[in-house]
């Protein structure tokens, strides 16, 4: 969309339901109806995220790598597994940003856990696009997988085919960003460097805050059906073109709004 023709209140309304979103002092309700009207502008108007980047202030975009704690206890659902944590990575890794995992023992057993908390790391306004696309694509996914079971005639139980409909969704999201970000790193020599900057950037931030990180163990589903089928569906949801890094001559347009 040419941005001169760009409607400076609409672009203001969005920014303010973004805020809204990502407000720690929100209620679950009010977070979800602004994410909701935000996406519904975005769409109305057809503006993408590099649209609404493209506005943020030079101050803004030259602000630091700092950390967010993203609690997302109240969205977490134990029978559904660590399937957000995946997403949050998958997202923040092609936008400029890198997810740290906290998890706390369950009652599952010996060596279980569950992971309702992580910090978010990347200059603010990345961190922000990130969080907000998390939080309007979890209920798109969870839609999705809920759709893809009352067609399935399979074998495997309710359980099992929702956990590996989840995670490979976010498999097939992964892809699709992946594709996106390595066509717009063969187009554009000049993302290429941006990134790398703003890679050392979090990797020294993170070498500061955190220390040696032990590696965590790869999340695994012992659903064939449900991880083929996610995976499908993810690759072929429908993404708009995201975010911009932090140039406005350049943009990393790698992830968006599901249509």
């Amino acid at each position: 969309m040419d941005q001169l023709k760009v409607d400076p209140k609409i672009l203001e309304k969005i920014q303010k339901l973004m805020a809204m979103a990502n407000d720690k002092g929100a209620t679950q309700g009010e977070i979800e109806n602004a994410t909701k009207m935000a996406q519904q502008h975005l769409l109305k108007y057809n503006l993408s995220m590099t649209d609404i980047d493209a506005h943020v202030t030079d101050e803004e975009k030259e602000q630091g790598v700092h950390r967010e704690r993203i609690d997302y206890s109240d969205t977490w659902k134990k029978v559904e597994g660590n399937w957000i944590a995946h997403l949050y990575h998958n997202v923040a890794i092609h936008n400029m940003c890198m997810v740290i995992t906290h998890s706390a023992p369950t009652t599952g057993g010996k060596g279980s856990s569950k992971v309702t908390a992580l910090s978010l790391i990347g200059k603010p306004h990345n961190v922000n696009i990130v969080n907000y696309l998390c939080m309007q694509l979890i209920p798109q996914i969870r839609r999705a997988e809920a759709t893809a079971w009352n067609y399935y005639r399979g074998y495997e139980k309710r359980g099992r085919y929702r956990r590996g409909f989840l995670m490979g969704c976010v498999d097939g999201i992964h892809i699709q960003l992946k594709q996106q970000e390595e066509a717009l790193r063969a187009a554009e020599n000049k993302i290429n460097a941006m990134i790398v900057v703003n890679d050392h950037a979090i990797k020294d931030y993170v070498s500061q805050e955190f220390g040696k990180l032990s590696q965590g163990r790869a999340s695994n589903s012992s659903s064939w059906d449900g991880r083929i089928q996610g995976k499908i569906t993810g690759k072929n949801m429908g993404l708009r073109q995201g975010i911009s890094g932090s140039t406005r001559s350049s943009s990393k347009s790698s992830t968006g709004l599901l249509n």
